[in-house]
C-alpha cells in the first residue's frame, strides 16, 4: 500500500523506495485499517459478516456450560470465549468460499456501500471471476462423475455407490477419490456444484425450479 501511494505521488525508482518507507513509518489510519483488515482475513481472525456473522457470532456467544452456582457460571463464560474463535473461523471459510460463487458480484457492488476500499471492491469482483469460472469446470467433472457432493440420500443407493469406490464430497484425479473439503475457501463452490449436480443424478431435480435446486445445493 505504501508503495502504491508513493508510485501515485510521482516518485519513481530508489526515491520511490525511500518515500514508500516514509508513508510506512508513518502508516494513515485509513493505510492501517485496511493492512489490520487483509490481515484478520488472511487467517479467518476477522468478525464474519452478513447473516453467517450474525449467526455465527450468536453460536459462539451461547455456546456456554450453565450452572446454578458461581463457579459454574465462571465455567460457562470462560466455555463461550474459547468457543467464539472457532466459530468464527468457520464462519469466515465459509463466507470466504462464497466469495468465490456468484454471491461475490453481489458483494462488490454493495462493498462501497458497507465503507470498503475500491481496492476491496476489485478484490470482491476478481474473486467472484475466478470462482465463477472455476464452478463451470467443476460442473463439466461432475458430469463426467469426476466430482460429487454428498450423493444420494438413499443409504443403501449410497453404500453401494461407495462399494464401487465413490466417495462423497470428493474430486476424482486419475483413478482415485481425493476429498476436497481440505482446499480452502475453493471446497464451497466445489461443494455447491457437485451437490447441484447430484441432486439431478439421484434426486428428483426434474420435478424441482433452477431456484430450488440451487438453493438445495448451497445448504448441503
Amino acid at each position: 500500500l505504501a508503495l502504491e501511494q508513493a508510485y501515485k505521488e510521482g516518485y519513481r525508482d530508489e526515491a520511490l523506495d525511500a518515500r514508500a518507507n516514509e508513508i510506512f513509518d508513518n502508516l494513515p489510519e485509513s493505510m492501517a485499517k485496511e493492512a489490520t483488515e487483509f490481515a484478520e482475513r488472511g487467517v479467518f481472525t476477522n468478525k464474519p459478516e452478513g447473516a453467517i456473522g450474525v449467526f455465527t457470532e450468536w453460536a459462539g456467544k451461547n455456546m456456554t456450560i450453565k450452572e446454578t452456582d458461581s463457579s459454574g457460571a465462571k465455567i460457562g463464560k470462560t466455555f463461550a470465549r474459547l468457543t467464539i474463535p472457532f466459530t468464527r473461523i468457520i464462519g469466515n471459510i465459509l463466507n470466504v468460499g462464497l466469495d468465490y460463487t456468484p454471491v461475490g458480484f453481489v458483494r462488490g457492488a454493495m462493498a462501497i456501500k458497507e465503507g470498503k476500499t475500491t481496492r476491496q471492491q476489485s478484490q470482491e469482483y476478481a474473486r467472484a471471476a475466478i470462482g465463477t469460472v472455476a464452478m463451470a469446470y467443476f460442473l463439466s467433472l461432475a458430469a463426467d462423475d469426476r466430482l460429487s457432493g454428498n450423493g444420494p440420500r438413499d443409504k443403501k443407493r449410497r453404500d453401494q455407490l461407495m462399494e464401487a469406490g465413490w466417495k462423497p464430497n470428493s474430486v476424482k484425479i486419475g483413478g482415485t477419490w481425493v476429498p476436497y473439503s481440505n482446499l480452502g475457501p475453493m471446497a464451497i463452490p466445489m461443494a455447491i456444484t457437485g451437490n447441484w449436480s447430484d441432486a439431478a443424478k439421484y434426486g428428483k431435480a426434474d420435478e424441482k425450479t433452477l431456484e430450488q435446486q440451487l438453493s438445495g445445493a448451497v445448504m448441503s
